[in-house]
């Protein structure tokens, strides 16, 4: 029944073979050996991969170790690489700028803290943070906003590395 349905109750099975939830929880974790696991706790994986793209990545990865071959320390050193993520944005003011005129009897000031999501996009190589932006929540990343960013990146390297670099 478990083979059937892997997320059958034991009140269901119980049910079924007419004997107590009890007897059936010593038989499914006792004798059989399973037990019950959240969904929430699995292992997500981006996606599912097939042979070929495998295959392609093997290749790439492949060619990208005969360049280090060839090139060693340099060749790590040119590599850039990029990720976006969302993050909550937060904008404290400091003491000094919150202190405000307030008579004896009033009640002690209560301060929020005032957080909004952003989306972080942020490229660096290995000296360090090449570009960061920063997208608000609403706006989405098209590839007319990525063009952007890539073309934003590319003024950046060109000035931090005097590289010839081409979108």
């Amino acid at each position: 029944m478990i083979l059937g349905n892997r997320r059958i109750k034991q009140k269901g099975i119980a049910k079924e073979l007419k004997i107590s939830k009890e007897r059936v929880q010593h038989i499914i974790t006792d004798i059989l050996g399973y037990r019950k696991v959240s969904a929430t706790s699995a292992r997500w994986v981006p996606r599912m991969l097939t042979d070929e793209i495998k295959m392609q990545r093997k290749t790439t990865c492949a060619e990208l170790l005969k360049h280090y071959e060839e090139a060693g320390e340099e060749f790590v050193q040119r590599i850039v690489t990029g990720d976006e993520s969302w993050v909550h944005q937060f904008d404290p003011e400091s003491k000094r700028q919150s202190m405000k005129y307030m008579h004896k009897s009033s009640p002690s000031p209560r301060k929020f803290k005032v957080a909004r999501k952003v989306m972080l996009t942020v490229f660096w190589d290995s000296d360090g943070i090449i570009h960061i932006e920063f997208l608000k929540q609403g706006n989405s990343v098209n590839s007319e906003r990525y063009i952007s960013t890539l073309r934003k990146l590319s003024v950046r390297l060109k000035r931090l590395h005097h590289l010839i670099v081409t979108i």
